[in-house]
């Protein structure tokens, strides 16, 4: 392929000093042929020229935009890391001043808040084992005094108990020797004298029953309850509690009935079984006036009844 050219050829001599003047006259046509080959390969060879240039500086800005953005990124993603692990709980991490200005702003602003934290920490760990250990002081002082205590309540109430229930037996013997000198002793002095007794009777159960609590509420706080278990025989240790009892059931003009069916031999603790009963019995004669208080007590093979109505 080619491109032509074409340009009149005419004859004149107008630019030549020596040139006749006249009508020019058309001599004819210049024609030039140019091929269309080398043009298109030098268009070609541009086209590739620019496309090389082009892709060499899009990769050149997208390699100094990668960089420069890893610059930007990497000192925040490192900061936002040594975050993650002091949200995770780790008190000791400290963020790395480097990047920008702004990045090493806030980094050095994020360490000067750890090591007040830290700081703070310090201070409240020396304040919670202070007062760890006051508590400590504290409560092993009150415990202490507690076991002091019950060991004093029950030393005390044991050695009040012990004459106590010698004062009650002698009492009770004094009632039942009175009985043999009602002849012998004018009648006003005798009832005068029964009432006494009446009365120092009651007053040593009620005492002997106080202190009974007494010990048995230091005992629990001592933390030496035991139940010790043995052999009771049932109708003595009745006898002995309603020996106790009656006096206060006629004081308020009570009856008290006993019915006992079938009393077996039993291994039980016989002081805890003494104080329940004991109990049981003085609450009821003591809240009933004229009337009549029921102990009924059943045993069978594996199980024994205690009811007071």
């Amino acid at each position: 392929a080619y491109w032509f050219f074409a340009a009149p050829v005419r004859s004149g001599t107008t630019g030549s000093p020596l040139a006749v003047p006249g009508e020019a006259q058309l001599l004819g046509y210049v024609v030039v042929a140019w091929r269309k080959a080398p043009l298109a390969q030098l268009r070609s060879w541009l086209f590739g020229l620019n496309g090389s240039i082009a892709l060499v500086l899009a990769v050149g800005i997208f390699m100094a935009l990668h960089a420069f953005l890893h610059r930007l990124t990497e000192p925040l993603n490192s900061l936002a890391g040594v975050m993650q692990r002091m949200q995770a709980g780790e008190t000791h991490v400290r963020a790395s001043v480097a990047g920008p200005a702004e990045i090493r702003d806030i980094g050095q602003v994020f360490n000067r808040l750890m090591e007040q934290l830290e700081q703070h920490r310090i201070v409240l760990e020396s304040a919670v084992t202070i007062r760890t250990q006051e508590l400590r002081e504290a409560r092993d002082a009150a415990l202490t005094a507690t076991r002091y205590k019950s060991e004093f309540m029950a030393a005390m109430t044991h050695e009040m108990r012990t004459p106590l229930q010698s004062i009650i037996g002698y009492i009770q013997t004094s009632r039942k020797e009175l009985r043999f000198l009602k002849e012998d002793v004018d009648p006003e002095t005798f009832d005068n004298l029964t009432d006494y007794l009446r009365v120092a009777l009651k007053a040593s159960d009620e005492l002997l029953l106080r202190i009974n609590q007494v010990l048995e509420l230091a005992a629990l706080e001592a933390g030496k309850r035991e139940v010790v278990l043995a052999p009771v025989d049932l109708a003595v240790l009745l006898d002995q509690i309603i020996s106790i009892v009656k006096p206060l059931a006629e004081s308020n003009r009570n009856r008290l009935d006993v019915i006992r069916q079938g009393l077996p031999r039993v291994e039980m603790d016989e002081d805890k079984l003494r104080q329940i009963v004991r109990n049981l019995l003085d609450n009821a004669c003591k809240f009933t006036h004229d009337g009549a208080v029921r102990l009924q007590v059943r045993g069978t093979t594996d199980m024994l009844l205690i009811e007071v109505v």
